[in-house]
């Protein structure tokens, strides 16, 4: 079902929190509602994508974060700080890259606890095959975007993100 912004604002619980919270700019939330549904849904279908090559979008980021160091290995508390998951996801993204020989463990020369992460041929060949198909695919969706409307996007993400990171303040 697609999301429809009527199904909120006529709930009976959203006129209700309306009527409490009248300092509260409830336009600006609707469109957070809005906009957050369909990150969702665009996140959703990039995923469905990427199910005919076994792969998900946490595991393509990574392997693009590998391809970019010259050293070509990375601690993966280090890819989990980069892509924005935590260090258990980032645990289950490395296992199964691992088991697709699309990356490998190592441990580090001098410190045998520390495990370093580096890309395998078979990583940097699946990327040279997805990455056209996943940015044509993204392309495709932005599409209707102008230069500008791509900027004010970008923009408009920014700053919720800097919004985001004042919310640590807010305790319930």
């Amino acid at each position: 079902m697609r999301f429809n912004l009527q199904n909120i604002i006529d709930s009976k619980l959203f006129t209700e929190f309306e009527a409490d919270n009248s300092d509260l700019d409830i336009k600006k939330i609707n469109s957070f509602i809005f906009f957050m549904k369909i990150s969702a849904e665009l996140s959703a279908e990039l995923q469905l994508r990427l199910v005919d090559f076994k792969l998900s979008t946490g595991k393509v980021l990574t392997l693009l974060v590998l391809c970019k160091r010259d050293s070509g290995s990375y601690m993966p508390s280090e890819i989990a700080d980069l892509i924005g998951v935590t260090r258990g996801t980032m645990t289950g993204l490395i296992d199964g890259l691992e088991r697709d020989q699309y990356v490998i463990r190592s441990a580090h020369d001098s410190d045998q606890r520390k495990i370093f992460v580096s890309i395998t041929e078979n990583g940097k060949k699946i990327l040279k095959e997805i990455l056209p198909f996943y940015y044509r695919l993204l392309s495709q969706v932005l599409e209707a975007f102008t230069g500008e409307d791509a900027d004010n996007l970008a923009e408009y993400a920014m700053k919720l993100r800097r919004e985001l990171e004042k919310t640590e303040e807010i305790k319930k």
